[in-house]
């Protein structure tokens, strides 16, 4: 890998860590490993990427995303993610 730059994708950081505190809005939402991949999936398609490709970009990018409007739109995001799965769970169906 000599030259090549590994990229994360820091708003799929943000929205794991924040999945918790927002089921917490949610004491019926289902909990189990395919719900929870299933809300971050669609919560992270209705938010900006953020990418960062070095130590020090990702800390520009976490400070950011730490911002109270980044932290709203990331539960507003996550919010509609967990209704929506609530309505449809997927996690009787086969992967």
């Amino acid at each position: 890998m000599d030259g090549e730059r590994a990229f994360s994708n820091r708003m799929e950081q943000a929205v794991r860590d924040a999945l918790d505190e927002a089921l917490a809005y949610h004491p019926d939402a289902c909990r189990c490993e395919r719900c929870r991949r299933d809300i971050t999936a669609l919560a992270l398609r209705s938010l900006p990427a953020r990418y960062a490709g070095s130590s020090a970009g990702t800390v520009i990018v976490d400070v950011e995303l730490q911002r109270l409007q980044s932290r709203l739109e990331i539960f507003k995001a996550l919010h509609r993610a967990i209704l929506e799965v609530k309505s449809r769970p997927h996690h009787a169906r086969p992967d």
